[in-house]
């Protein structure tokens, strides 16, 4: 009986050892994974060991570290960024939790922070080159895109697809608004040269008679008696000379309408 009894202590105390060791074993291999990032491997470890150990307390904490770090990692992906860096504070602050795993905890934690940074620091630089472009300034978006564009998105591939986009429509509408500007200009320089040949035109005619010239010529006439009267006078435009214009000079002496002389409008020197 006694023999009996001492075999059972000594199957009770195998059983125990490698149930302490196959514990031990699955906990540190969990750690391994976790140092690997593979936090789905080390979850299942944990699971193994706490089936040789159910009550202990440590495995329970590293199990649970680990849920939390994927439920961030899900949230992440769902950019939940505030419900990532919760589950990730859980993970840290854990009681009886591994400082291992509460380290990497940390890493994400302060990556997905840095990320959030720039997230919010390139929305703010689409959201400038939004406004620019509503308000037509083309090339000032542009420069804020490039800015934007020279930044590493690689993790904010939504902002540099956004961006990219943007910055081909205004080079597009850039470059119609300078071919409008262009056909406007030409259109302005046009008018201008019509108005200005206008003006030149009515600043000198010359077929227009100098102040006081026509009086005195037509003053000339009767007094010389080339006509019986001013009334009877009739111009017809004979041509332009050095810019003057001159006209061949009609009228009616004694009831008959006669050539009587050429005279320049802007000298009043005549000839017959």
């Amino acid at each position: 009986m006694k023999k009996i009894i001492i075999g059972i202590s000594a199957m009770l105390l195998l059983t125990g050892c490698n149930s302490k060791e196959e514990y031990q074993s699955n906990i540190n291999k969990g750690l391994e994974a976790v140092a690997e990032d593979n936090f789905g491997k080390a979850e299942a470890l944990f699971e193994i060991a706490l089936e040789a150990k159910p009550k202990e307390e440590s495995a329970k904490a590293y199990l649970e570290q680990v849920v939390y770090i994927q439920e961030a990692a899900n949230a992440q992906e769902e950019n939940n960024i505030s419900d990532a860096i919760q589950a990730l504070d859980k993970a840290i602050s854990l009681k009886n939790g591994s400082k291992v795993i509460s380290s990497k905890a940390e890493t994400q934690k302060e990556e997905i922070q840095v990320l959030q940074e720039n997230n919010d620091k390139f929305q703010v630089l689409l959201g400038e080159a939004k406004s620019l472009t509503k308000a037509s300034k083309y090339e000032e978006s542009i420069q804020k895109l490039d800015n934007l564009l020279a930044q590493d998105l690689t993790n904010f591939p939504t902002i540099r697809d956004e961006a990219e986009k943007l910055k081909e429509e205004n080079n597009s509408a850039a470059k119609q608004k300078q071919e409008a500007e262009i056909a406007k200009q030409q259109e302005e320089a046009k008018i201008a040269a019509q108005k200005k040949a206008q003006a030149e035109k009515k600043a000198y005619d010359p077929y227009e008679w100098n102040p006081g010239v026509q009086a005195k010529f037509e003053q000339s006439m009767i007094d010389n008696e080339y006509v019986d009267s001013i009334d009877t006078i009739r111009y017809e435009q004979s041509g332009i000379y050095n810019n003057q214009g001159h006209y061949e000079v009609y009228g009616e002496f004694d009831g008959q309408e006669f050539r009587i002389v050429q005279v320049n409008v802007k000298t009043g020197d005549y000839h017959g």
